[in-house]
């Protein structure tokens, strides 16, 4: 199970905002939302500064000020979508014209490029 953390400052609004905002997506994802104080511990207070409400996902920052619920459901759900998504848009490019899949012909070829990020997020 993944452990969703949103540092936080008691005197932040926009911190209470986002815990009211993702509480119900981390709930639905059956994950745990843990409130970290970034006041509490010097060496949280140091790392992020005026920089809250952050929402970290195992020990990696997701989302800094403003998160995207369906972003974090995603992430909560699917963690690898982002390779699906690439997958799936390049079997779609290795398609041919007449319908018949050629999906895997050419796979690693060195004219091959990944798709710009954007794409990648218009394929979900």
């Amino acid at each position: 199970m993944k452990t969703v953390e949103l540092m936080v400052r008691s005197t932040c609004g926009s911190c209470e905002r986002v815990e009211a905002q993702i509480a119900p997506v981390v709930e639905k994802c059956d994950t745990e939302l843990v409130l970290v104080d970034v006041d509490l511990d010097p060496d949280n207070a140091a790392q992020y500064g005026d920089r809250v409400p952050v929402v970290v996902i195992d020990e990696e920052e997701f989302a800094c000020w403003e998160v995207d619920n369906a972003d974090l459901e995603a992430e909560l759900l699917f963690p690898t979508l982002g390779v699906l998504s690439f997958l799936c848009c390049y079997v779609r490019s290795r398609s041919v014209d007449d319908g018949r899949s050629s999906a895997l012909r050419g796979w690693g070829r060195a004219s091959h490029r990944p798709l710009p990020v954007d794409q990648l997020r218009s394929a979900r």
